[in-house]
């Protein structure tokens, strides 16, 4: 849920429910930040490795990054469509 999301139901009628709910969206809010933040502090070389390791993985189970399934927006009729992905993809 984004924040737009969180304001709105803080202006809502108060209950239980809607207690429980807002401190798991606050929770989830501040986990994503701890991780962003964390992710901030790495050097140049480890986001480097942690690239080539992920290039890795996506290669070894799709072929490649060029490979994942990309949903584009048609200009013309407005609906998704899928990118074309090159020949060698699985």
């Amino acid at each position: 849920m984004n924040l737009q999301g969180l304001s709105f139901m803080v202006t809502r009628e108060q209950t239980v429910e809607m207690r429980k709910y807002l401190r798991q969206s606050e929770a989830r809010y501040l986990e994503e930040k701890q991780k962003c933040e964390q992710q901030l502090e790495k050097t140049d070389s480890q986001i480097k490795a942690a690239i080539a390791a992920e290039d890795a993985e996506l290669k070894r189970k799709f072929g490649g990054r060029e490979c994942l399934r990309v949903i584009m927006l048609d200009k013309n009729g407005g609906e998704a469509v899928d990118k074309p992905r090159p020949a060698y993809c699985k």
